[in-house]
């Protein structure tokens, strides 16, 4: 039986579950809301960041603060026509990005859907990152907090070509710039108050690009790691979306 997003983190209806980090996000968060669709209300992707827009059949729906909650119940019932997973943002920039809601917007989005997945931090396309000091912009009413890296960075250098906000990370770690990403690196970013850990909500890391089993290993190591610097995380996602069927892998504390 395939192991899914849903399972692993323990999802439970009316969930908003946010993802930050870098590596894989977007397929994260989109794989989740396959996996949640056909519901009675719709699946809702959102972003507080910029998002490109769905590539998919999902419906785009572009809404402004004053109309939110009204637009939002007209696409609930648009949704029932639909695949179940609606997209939520208030414009296209220039850059054709989705300009997601206000994180005050997103916490409406409790009440009027089965589940709200918010990609709440941008990367640049990078795999590892640490938050700049206004960074992440995560909903108040979050219950799960995914904090995602890409392993594929795992050995690269630290530098702007590999890593988003380097210098952010090396305040974290103490790595300097140039030098090699480490298992501990990433697990310091992962479990620090100053990179990813929020005590506030549920936090699950998630190790993404899993794809070979020197991955996979790799990932357990790391995963090691995290429960050695932190008593309060419970679990780390291995994953890896590269194939079909995908690969989920929980470890347990």
């Amino acid at each position: 039986m395939l192991k899914t997003i849903k399972k692993a983190l323990e999802v439970k209806s009316g969930n908003i579950v946010s993802a930050v980090g870098a590596g894989g996000k977007t397929t994260f968060l989109q794989t989740l809301a396959r996996e949640l669709a056909g519901q009675a209300k719709p699946v809702i992707v959102t972003t507080t960041t910029r998002i490109f827009p769905p590539v998919g059949l999902e419906p785009l729906l572009l809404i402004d603060q004053q109309s939110c909650r009204d637009a939002i119940e007209k696409a609930l019932l648009k949704a029932k026509k639909g695949p179940g997973v609606i997209y939520l943002g208030r414009e296209i920039n220039g850059e054709g990005k989705v300009v997601g809601l206000s994180p005050e917007q997103v916490d409406i989005l409790k009440t009027l859907s089965s589940y709200a997945l918010v990609e709440a931090d941008g990367a640049a396309g990078k795999s590892f990152k640490a938050p700049a000091g206004h960074e992440p912009v995560i909903p108040e009413k979050t219950d799960i907090l995914c904090c995602v890296v890409g392993l594929e960075v795992l050995g690269k250098p630290l530098t702007n070509q590999y890593v988003h906000r380097p210098q952010r990370v090396s305040s974290i770690t103490g790595l300097q710039e140039g030098e090699l990403i480490t298992p501990e690196a990433i697990a310091m970013v992962l479990t620090s108050q100053k990179g990813y850990y929020r005590s506030e909500y549920r936090c699950v890391p998630v190790l993404n690009q899993a794809d070979t089993l020197e991955d996979i290993k790799n990932g357990f190591n790391i995963a090691e790691k995290i429960f050695s610097m932190s008593v309060i995380i419970e679990r780390v996602l291995i994953t890896s979306f590269k194939n079909d069927p995908y690969m989920i892998i929980t470890v347990k504390r």
